[in-house]
């Protein structure tokens, strides 16, 4: 009986290790596609583009620019503070392995970089800390910044 046990034991662990538990390792790659620009005082915006760039490249060349179906939404926190949330819906999560630059009413850049996971295995994907511009980012399941970090475009 004994000897029967242990063999089950056995057995077990090795089809443990033969298929592990389902794992959250994709979730160190991604995360949730929200933007908050805290501080904001404007209107919703009429227009909204991110370009994703090659991390590290000095947006110099975007790969990609999602600007068509995007949600831009002033929302007030329980606490009163006002924020833009914006939203890109075909592109609801985003690779930490980019640099991105936001542009709202073709008037104002946010460069967004320095994106870095925590690497905790956790539903959500958090992340540990980004950077906006000259200014470091309150960075969670997405990526909040003051509005002040953003820089004004020539026309």
């Amino acid at each position: 009986m004994v000897i029967s046990a242990c063999i089950k034991l056995n057995l077990v662990a090795l089809l443990a290790c033969a298929y592990p538990l389902p794992t959250w390792a994709g979730c160190s790659d991604i995360f949730s596609g929200y933007f908050f620009v805290l501080d904001w005082e404007g209107d919703e915006p009429k227009s909204a583009s991110l370009s994703r760039y090659e991390k590290g490249s000095g947006f110099l060349s975007p790969n990609e620019t999602y600007s068509l179906d995007y949600t831009g939404e002033k929302v007030t926190s329980s606490y009163g503070r006002t924020a833009l949330k914006v939203v890109f819906k075909d592109h609801e999560i985003l690779s930490h392995n980019y640099d991105y630059r936001l542009i709202i009413n073709r008037k104002i850049e946010y460069k967004i970089y320095g994106i870095t996971p925590t690497n905790k295995g956790t539903w959500g994907c958090p992340l540990a800390s980004a950077k906006v511009n000259s200014c470091k980012a309150i960075a969670n399941s997405g990526i909040q910044f003051e509005s002040k970090c953003g820089n004004l475009l020539n026309d």
